[in-house]
């Protein structure tokens, strides 16, 4: 993992906090050639990408440490438990979660996730392969806030797809509730 980023919300959809690190890499890390010809890429179609995600790099210890009094500092604040929501939960839970492990020795998430394109799959009643951002409405989407590859960007991009998918649910449940009272 490169870089780590958060945006932190209440129940109701309301932004708390953020968290940003640009992660040194592990030590005896190898990069996955197809991966760097990937971000290769990404550095062509959109300049400093890479270049902005190796500013500033702080150690896998220190960030996921940083990470860890965030959450813990939140949920006391709110009396709640964390619930981390990711574009796919596969990928991203899974890095953050061994991260944690790895360099806190637990992690202050639990096994608590929500997988966003299993969530967009039921809402746009389609198979999990078909759950793709180029498949959802556009009124999902804010057009200010870009898939950059950053981190804190892509947080936020997909947190507010996230609370857009909230309301469409909620949305769908009232008319089902209202259809069952009126029969």
């Amino acid at each position: 993992m490169l870089q780590a980023g958060a945006v932190f919300y209440d129940s109701h959809g309301t932004i708390l906090d953020e968290f940003e690190a640009n992660l040194q890499e592990i030590e005896g890390a190898v990069p996955d050639p197809k991966t760097m010809e990937w971000w290769a890429l990404q550095e062509k179609s959109k300049p400093g990408t890479w270049t902005n995600m190796r500013k500033n790099l702080v150690s896998a210890e220190v960030a996921m440490s940083r990470f860890t009094n965030k959450v813990i500092n939140i949920n006391k604040k709110l009396n709640a438990s964390p619930v981390m929501v990711c574009y796919p939960a596969g990928y991203d839970f899974t890095y953050f979660y061994w991260y944690l492990c790895k360099f806190t020795g637990k992690s202050c998430l639990g096994f608590s996730c929500i997988d966003m394109k299993t969530l967009g799959a039921n809402l746009i009643q389609s198979s999990y392969r078909e759950s793709a951002k180029r498949n959802y409405p556009k009124k999902w989407f804010d057009p200010k806030l870009k898939h950059t590859h950053g981190a804190l960007d892509d947080a936020k991009e997909q947190g507010h797809l996230f609370w857009s998918m909230v309301n469409e649910m909620e949305n769908q449940w009232a008319i089902l509730n209202a259809s069952k009272t009126s029969v």
